[in-house]
């Protein structure tokens, strides 16, 4: 998760982080050559595993505007917090307008914590 003051800085922190390099796992089969015998056709096929490197000029994001108190984001994103920081991981900034982390007490004086990801409190400020 991401602190987002404005759509400015958004931009910013995707251009800073584009292109990047994405390692993709993916299984193929291995071809061998010769001749194939009736005997063989029922063989199980084998694959391998490759890992190729690529540069990619795209990031999927995420803007979440909503206010921890409405019905929605109490029932659906603000609990799931945490599992969206997790499964996301490099893939996918999910940018939450309103909420950061790391502010001194007094940085808003209407600041309340929203979330607690990896032992630290997200706060939320209108």
């Amino acid at each position: 998760m991401n602190e987002a003051a404005s759509i400015r800085s958004i931009k910013e922190r995707l251009s800073s982080e584009l292109p990047r390099e994405v390692v993709i796992t993916r299984r193929e089969l291995v071809h061998e050559i010769g001749f194939m015998t009736p005997q063989m056709i029922n063989l199980p096929l084998k694959y391998q595993t490759v890992r190729t490197t690529e540069k990619r000029k795209s990031k999927l994001i995420g803007i979440l505007l909503c206010h921890p108190e409405s019905p929605l984001a109490k029932s659906e994103i603000i609990g799931h917090l945490p599992f969206f920081h997790v499964r996301s991981g490099e893939e996918i900034d999910f940018f939450c307008a309103g909420y950061g982390a790391y502010w001194p007490p007094e940085h808003h004086a209407d600041q309340k914590v929203a979330a607690r990801i990896n032992d630290t409190d997200w706060l939320f400020s209108p």
